[in-house]
């Protein structure tokens, strides 16, 4: 669990053991975590079909902190199941996770879908198990976000928030029946503009210039 996780990194470095370390690491993943709105559809197509939602999650955050996190972004509703790894002391990935779940709820694998992103812990070893398993893929960097990563050299840091923040446009908004023109945007042209104007500020800084104009015929 986290706080494990916190008390060995302390002796391994000769830091002083302090409950804020982990309070912190909890407070930034709360900041920037956000919903995937296609995540958010299905979840609410699942509930007006009548069906009991259950959340599995391979983590070693507290089951508290992940089922806050889910009913602030109305995922999570009173009456929903919760099983995570880090509490449970058993993982996604090695199916016992998913046992535990079945015996819990007292379902048979046939009569469970089970939704995720990880080809391995999501897809393979559900349907192992007799689960019926499917593949989200929309919350998977794009390959403009992985060849942003991939770059050699250059600012790594820099890269990621680039990427992080063309997923973030592209997941958090739904495509609204034009996925085409959303995937343009998101990989394309909001990247370039932010690239194009960032460039511009730099030069206007490093040569002194402090005021800039901008003429366009067809913007």
């Amino acid at each position: 669990v986290l706080s494990q996780i916190w008390e060995h990194l302390c002796r391994q470095t000769n830091w002083p053991v302090s409950e804020d370390l982990w309070l912190h690491e909890l407070a930034v993943e709360e900041r920037h975590l956000f919903p995937v709105e296609a995540a958010s559809k299905l979840i609410r197509e699942l509930r007006n079909q009548g069906k009991r939602v259950v959340f599995t999650s391979d983590t070693y955050f507290p089951s508290a902190f992940v089922g806050r996190l889910l009913a602030t972004h109305r995922f999570l509703v009173p009456g929903d199941g919760l099983y995570t790894s880090g509490e449970i002391g058993r993982t996604k990935r090695s199916g016992a996770l998913f046992q535990y779940m079945l015996a819990m709820e007292k379902v048979a694998p046939r009569h469970v879908a089970h939704y995720g992103d990880n080809e391995k812990t999501d897809f393979a070893t559900p349907r192992r198990l007799g689960i019926k398993a499917t593949i989200l893929p929309h919350a998977r960097l794009g390959r403009t976000e992985e060849f942003l990563l991939q770059r050699p050299g250059g600012n790594h840091l820099s890269a990621s928030r680039v990427a992080g923040a063309m997923r973030t446009f592209r997941v958090k908004q739904a495509a609204a029946g034009n996925e085409a023109y959303h995937e343009l945007v998101a990989s394309f042209l909001g990247p370039f503009l932010l690239g194009f104007v960032s460039w511009a500020i730099f030069q206007a800084q490093r040569d002194g210039i402090r005021r800039l104009y901008f003429v366009s015929r067809d913007c």
